[in-house]
């Protein structure tokens, strides 16, 4: 059920960009494909894991990649794929091949969607995977706040 990549197709890169853009916070949407490209750019050792539904809908996706020495990522149900244990599916295999690992995670309720809708918070989720939220490590200069999350041997 579970795929992974290294390296996605433009059909792919796509169908992230869209889950990105309609999943994140408007705070964070990415104007064009070419700037999810850029984003990409800047990362190493990228691995790529879907859950691609039979109607070819990407429903989840998560990206493992390296930054400061850590494993770090980056994750996304799709809004209408959300509380059928797709994401805790998609941590159970990054925790199979890694030690541990490092994200951001958005506490609050009050940001918006592009379609208006409040964006909920993944807090508890991670919470629930054993997941510890890093409350003194925020992101600094972003356009949202965030805090770090990590799992595993420090």
């Amino acid at each position: 059920m579970i795929s992974s990549v290294t390296s996605l197709t433009d059909d792919l890169k796509l169908k992230i960009f869209d889950l990105w853009n309609s999943n994140y916070p408007i705070d964070i949407a990415l104007k064009t494909e070419e700037d999810f490209s850029l984003y990409l750019a800047g990362l190493d050792n990228k691995t790529h894991f879907m859950i691609i539904n039979s109607h070819d809908m990407l429903e989840a996706w998560m990206m493992t990649f390296s930054r400061d020495n850590k494993t770090q990522l980056a994750m996304i149900v799709d809004f209408n794929a959300q509380n059928k244990g797709l994401g805790s599916m998609l941590l159970e295999k990054a925790k199979e091949l890694n030690t541990s690992l490092y994200g951001w995670i958005v506490q609050s309720n009050e940001y918006k969607l592009v379609n208006g809708k409040s964006y909920k918070s993944p807090a508890a989720f991670y919470i629930k995977n054993g997941f510890e939220i890093q409350n003194d490590i925020s992101l600094e200069n972003a356009p949202i706040k965030a805090e770090r999350i990590y799992w595993g041997n420090k």
